[in-house]
Protein backbone atom coordinates (compact mmCIF):
# COMPACT_ATOMS: atom_id res chain seq x y z
CA UNK A 1 0.00 0.00 0.00
CA UNK A 2 2.97 2.19 0.34
CA UNK A 3 3.82 4.87 2.94
CA UNK A 4 0.70 6.71 4.53
CA UNK A 5 -0.71 9.86 3.82
CA UNK A 6 1.33 12.40 5.69
CA UNK A 7 -1.97 15.35 4.78
CA UNK A 8 -4.92 15.80 2.68
CA UNK A 9 -5.23 18.95 1.46
CA UNK A 10 -8.26 20.20 0.38
CA UNK A 11 -11.13 22.70 -0.30
CA UNK A 12 -13.29 23.25 2.99
CA UNK A 13 -15.71 25.86 5.07
CA UNK A 14 -19.35 25.78 5.91
CA UNK A 15 -20.19 26.14 1.97
CA UNK A 16 -18.57 23.19 1.08
CA UNK A 17 -17.81 20.95 4.04
CA UNK A 18 -16.52 17.84 2.08
CA UNK A 19 -17.64 15.57 5.24
CA UNK A 20 -17.77 12.19 3.52
CA UNK A 21 -13.80 12.42 2.76
CA UNK A 22 -13.40 14.41 5.70
CA UNK A 23 -14.34 11.62 7.96
CA UNK A 24 -12.53 9.01 5.70
CA UNK A 25 -9.54 11.09 6.94
CA UNK A 26 -10.51 11.54 10.59
CA UNK A 27 -10.93 7.54 10.78
CA UNK A 28 -7.72 6.76 9.05
CA UNK A 29 -5.89 9.58 11.09
CA UNK A 30 -4.57 11.65 8.26
CA UNK A 31 -5.08 15.40 8.95
CA UNK A 32 -6.73 17.54 6.97
CA UNK A 33 -5.24 20.89 5.07
CA UNK A 34 -8.06 22.79 4.89
CA UNK A 35 -6.95 25.70 2.05
CA UNK A 36 -9.93 28.67 1.34
CA UNK A 37 -11.39 27.71 4.30
CA UNK A 38 -13.06 31.37 4.04
CA UNK A 39 -14.33 29.70 0.49
CA UNK A 40 -12.12 31.86 -1.33
CA UNK A 41 -14.53 35.51 -1.82
CA UNK A 42 -12.21 37.03 -4.66
CA UNK A 43 -12.52 33.64 -6.88
CA UNK A 44 -16.48 33.93 -6.18
CA UNK A 45 -16.21 37.76 -7.20
CA UNK A 46 -15.15 37.12 -10.43
CA UNK A 47 -17.51 35.14 -11.48
CA UNK A 48 -20.14 37.81 -10.08
CA UNK A 49 -18.50 40.34 -12.17
CA UNK A 50 -19.73 39.08 -15.03
CA UNK A 51 -23.30 38.47 -14.11
CA UNK A 52 -25.90 41.32 -13.84
CA UNK A 53 -25.03 43.72 -10.79
CA UNK A 54 -28.69 43.10 -9.43
CA UNK A 55 -28.11 39.18 -9.78
CA UNK A 56 -24.70 39.76 -7.86
CA UNK A 57 -26.51 41.64 -5.27
CA UNK A 58 -28.42 38.97 -4.63
CA UNK A 59 -26.12 36.17 -4.84
CA UNK A 60 -23.44 36.83 -2.71
CA UNK A 61 -25.07 36.27 0.60
CA UNK A 62 -25.49 32.87 -1.10
CA UNK A 63 -22.13 31.81 -2.35
CA UNK A 64 -19.51 34.11 -0.18
CA UNK A 65 -18.43 32.64 3.09
CA UNK A 66 -18.19 35.80 4.55
CA UNK A 67 -21.19 37.61 3.38
CA UNK A 68 -23.33 34.50 5.05
CA UNK A 69 -26.39 35.80 7.15
CA UNK A 70 -25.99 32.97 9.71
CA UNK A 71 -21.77 33.49 9.79
CA UNK A 72 -22.39 37.10 10.46
CA UNK A 73 -24.94 36.93 13.73
CA UNK A 74 -23.24 33.78 14.86
CA UNK A 75 -20.41 36.42 14.84
CA UNK A 76 -22.38 38.91 16.32
CA UNK A 77 -23.27 36.82 19.45
CA UNK A 78 -19.55 36.23 19.92
CA UNK A 79 -18.01 39.34 19.08
CA UNK A 80 -16.00 38.42 16.12
CA UNK A 81 -16.60 38.24 12.17
CA UNK A 82 -18.04 35.93 9.87
CA UNK A 83 -14.72 35.35 8.74
CA UNK A 84 -13.12 34.71 11.87
CA UNK A 85 -16.39 32.38 12.58
CA UNK A 86 -15.77 30.33 9.43
CA UNK A 87 -11.79 29.73 9.97
CA UNK A 88 -13.14 28.83 14.41
CA UNK A 89 -15.04 25.96 12.78
CA UNK A 90 -12.64 24.38 10.76
CA UNK A 91 -10.26 24.32 13.36
CA UNK A 92 -12.81 22.71 15.95
CA UNK A 93 -13.27 20.17 13.28
CA UNK A 94 -9.87 19.47 13.92
CA UNK A 95 -8.47 20.94 10.29
CA UNK A 96 -5.35 23.10 9.73
CA UNK A 97 -7.06 25.86 8.04
CA UNK A 98 -4.68 27.66 5.86
CA UNK A 99 -6.05 31.65 5.02
CA UNK A 100 -4.66 33.64 2.24
CA UNK A 101 -4.80 37.83 2.46
CA UNK A 102 -2.57 40.14 1.78
CA UNK A 103 -4.03 42.95 3.68
CA UNK A 104 -2.24 43.55 6.97
CA UNK A 105 -5.55 44.17 9.67
CA UNK A 106 -7.13 40.70 7.73
CA UNK A 107 -3.79 38.58 8.86
CA UNK A 108 -3.81 40.11 12.30
CA UNK A 109 -7.85 39.09 12.67
CA UNK A 110 -7.64 35.78 11.23
CA UNK A 111 -4.92 34.78 14.37
CA UNK A 112 -7.17 35.91 16.35
CA UNK A 113 -9.28 32.67 17.05
CA UNK A 114 -8.77 31.24 20.34
CA UNK A 115 -10.36 34.02 23.21
CA UNK A 116 -14.12 32.04 21.62
CA UNK A 117 -15.23 29.01 20.72
CA UNK A 118 -18.80 27.25 19.06
CA UNK A 119 -21.00 25.64 20.71
CA UNK A 120 -21.43 22.05 19.20
CA UNK A 121 -25.31 23.17 17.73
CA UNK A 122 -23.62 26.28 16.31
CA UNK A 123 -21.28 23.77 14.60
CA UNK A 124 -23.91 21.48 13.18
CA UNK A 125 -25.57 24.59 11.90
CA UNK A 126 -22.64 26.05 10.42
CA UNK A 127 -22.22 22.58 8.91
CA UNK A 128 -25.86 22.87 7.67
CA UNK A 129 -24.71 25.38 5.04
CA UNK A 130 -22.95 23.07 2.87
CA UNK A 131 -23.95 23.81 -0.67
CA UNK A 132 -20.75 22.34 -2.58
CA UNK A 133 -19.88 25.79 -3.59
CA UNK A 134 -16.13 25.03 -4.80
CA UNK A 135 -14.57 28.60 -5.48
CA UNK A 136 -12.10 27.45 -8.29
CA UNK A 137 -15.12 25.95 -10.44
CA UNK A 138 -16.76 29.50 -10.31
CA UNK A 139 -13.40 31.09 -11.12
CA UNK A 140 -13.07 28.91 -14.36
CA UNK A 141 -16.36 29.70 -15.50
CA UNK A 142 -15.88 33.51 -15.02
CA UNK A 143 -13.00 32.52 -17.72
CA UNK A 144 -14.66 30.46 -19.95
CA UNK A 145 -16.05 31.29 -23.78
CA UNK A 146 -19.84 32.20 -24.49
CA UNK A 147 -22.08 31.68 -21.75
CA UNK A 148 -21.37 31.74 -18.26
CA UNK A 149 -22.65 28.52 -16.37
CA UNK A 150 -23.58 28.49 -12.99
CA UNK A 151 -21.11 25.22 -11.42
CA UNK A 152 -22.37 22.37 -10.01
CA UNK A 153 -23.40 22.47 -6.52
CA UNK A 154 -26.69 21.00 -4.27
CA UNK A 155 -29.77 20.73 -5.69
CA UNK A 156 -31.04 23.49 -3.21
CA UNK A 157 -28.09 25.86 -3.92
CA UNK A 158 -28.46 25.20 -7.19
CA UNK A 159 -32.37 25.83 -7.54
CA UNK A 160 -31.79 29.19 -5.33
CA UNK A 161 -28.89 30.76 -7.49
CA UNK A 162 -31.47 29.78 -10.71
CA UNK A 163 -34.51 31.48 -8.67
CA UNK A 164 -32.48 34.93 -8.57
CA UNK A 165 -31.48 34.82 -12.59
CA UNK A 166 -34.92 33.85 -13.08
CA UNK A 167 -36.33 36.58 -11.37
CA UNK A 168 -38.20 39.55 -13.19
CA UNK A 169 -36.98 42.53 -11.67
CA UNK A 170 -39.26 45.08 -10.74
CA UNK A 171 -40.20 47.21 -7.24
CA UNK A 172 -40.25 45.46 -4.46
CA UNK A 173 -38.45 42.74 -5.76
CA UNK A 174 -35.01 40.85 -4.10
CA UNK A 175 -34.01 37.92 -1.72
CA UNK A 176 -33.05 34.38 -3.14
CA UNK A 177 -36.43 32.36 -3.70
CA UNK A 178 -35.58 28.89 -2.83
CA UNK A 179 -32.49 29.77 -0.52
CA UNK A 180 -34.46 26.62 1.59
CA UNK A 181 -31.31 25.42 3.29
CA UNK A 182 -30.22 28.86 4.19
CA UNK A 183 -32.77 29.84 5.57
CA UNK A 184 -33.71 26.70 7.75
CA UNK A 185 -30.12 27.19 9.40
CA UNK A 186 -31.03 31.10 10.15
CA UNK A 187 -33.96 29.90 12.13
CA UNK A 188 -32.03 27.51 13.70
CA UNK A 189 -29.98 29.72 14.89
CA UNK A 190 -32.73 32.23 16.07
CA UNK A 191 -34.32 29.34 18.04
CA UNK A 192 -30.99 27.89 19.39
CA UNK A 193 -30.11 31.65 20.80
CA UNK A 194 -33.60 32.31 21.80
CA UNK A 195 -33.40 29.25 24.19
CA UNK A 196 -30.27 30.24 25.43
CA UNK A 197 -31.77 33.25 26.78
CA UNK A 198 -34.74 32.05 28.18
CA UNK A 199 -31.82 29.81 30.02
CA UNK A 200 -29.92 32.33 31.16
CA UNK A 201 -32.76 34.55 32.28
CA UNK A 202 -33.49 31.45 34.39
CA UNK A 203 -30.31 31.06 35.95
CA UNK A 204 -30.74 34.47 37.05
CA UNK A 205 -34.06 34.67 38.59
CA UNK A 206 -35.78 36.21 35.97
CA UNK A 207 -39.41 34.88 34.78
CA UNK A 208 -39.67 33.89 31.66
Amino acid sequence: LGDPHAVVAMEVHPFNTNAEMADFCRNANIPILAYSPLGAPHKIEAFMKVMTRSDAEDMRPLLKVPESPVLKEVGRRHGVSAAQVALRWGLQRGHCVLPKSFDPAHIVENTLLFDFSLSQREMAILAGLHKGVRAERFLQQSHAQGRKALPRMTRDAQDACEAILAKVRGPGSGGAAGAGAERRMQEELVELYRQEEVLRARRQGVPG
